[in-house]
């Protein structure tokens, strides 16, 4: 009923959580709320289902620093999966507004953006959103692939220095059965700075206005990344600013492949985009 492994509001640093297979847990599979948490290892764990639809929000993988802050974690070769039927259920999802006293000797403000977070080498499936972003500043996520975020793949809020690398966004064939087909993938970006999409290849996506949304966002720079796509934009930018487009597949030219909304300097390869 409760939660599978739980840091709450602890003073903690180094916990390594190696191997372990973690599944059904109605209120968060690996949870770390508020205190001060630090150097937490989650590396080649099967980490499922761990929400129920009668429960609030949680994730399979949920580090909250509301009250605290939770930071420098890696969560390598791990399987994490199920289930999309509960209402706001992710993979990984990471709350990174925190508070601490220390930094508001310097600063004059306890809030926080915490992360320092890699995230490489997973696999990722069935959920309302695979990897949910909110308020953190610096979370890297390479090496993944992903399918079945019936609403996102990954969602970006509030966030600073964020960068997907090259992970595998896909809709394999093998895996349409039941409801799989609802799921709708894509990227978005919203209210955030100094985000890069690179090297990804991005398929699949249906449902959304484009594959990658990026809104009221600044310094967004997508390079390298290959949209496979049927009937759908490759990208979609609105109240954005500076935003630049490097070296991408975009299956079609840019002027039909990227939707521009109230968004300034924003450039395909050099060239700015009317």
């Amino acid at each position: 009923r409760g939660v599978g492994i739980y840091l709450d509001r602890v003073n903690l640093h180094q916990i390594n959580i190696v191997g372990c297979h973690v599944s059904y847990c109605a209120e968060g599979g690996v949870v770390s709320k508020g205190g001060n948490v630090r150097n937490i290892q989650i590396s080649g764990c099967d980490i499922e289902s761990n929400m129920a639809p009668d429960r609030p929000p949680t994730a399979n993988i949920l580090l909250d620093s509301t009250g605290g802050s939770t930071g420098e974690v890696a969560i390598t070769g791990c399987t994490v999966q199920h289930n999309s039927r509960s209402p706001g259920s992710a993979n990984i999802r990471i709350v990174g507004g925190g508070h601490d006293e220390g930094v508001r000797r310097r600063t004059g403000s306890a809030r926080t953006q915490e992360g320092h977070v890699v995230v490489t080498g997973n696999v990722f499936s069935d959920v309302r959103v695979n990897v949910h972003i909110k308020n953190a500043r610096g979370v890297v996520l390479t090496g993944n692939t992903f399918w079945m975020g019936y609403d996102w793949d990954i969602l970006i809020e509030g966030s600073t220095n964020i960068l997907i690398g090259a992970n595998n966004f896909d809709r394999n064939p093998r895996y349409s059965y039941g409801d799989s087909l609802t799921a709708r993938g894509g990227i978005r970006i919203r209210s955030s700075r100094r985000c890069q999409v690179v090297g990804a290849i991005v398929s699949g996506v249906h449902g959304h206005a484009a594959a990658l949304e990026c809104e009221a966002s600044e310094q967004v720079r997508v390079v390298g990344v290959s949209f496979f796509l049927d009937g759908i934009r490759a990208a979609a930018f609105r109240s954005c600013r500076d935003v630049a487009i490097v070296g991408t597949y975009l299956g079609e030219e840019p002027e039909r492949a990227v939707l521009r909304q109230a968004t300034e300097r924003l450039t395909v390869d050099g060239r700015q985009l009317p």
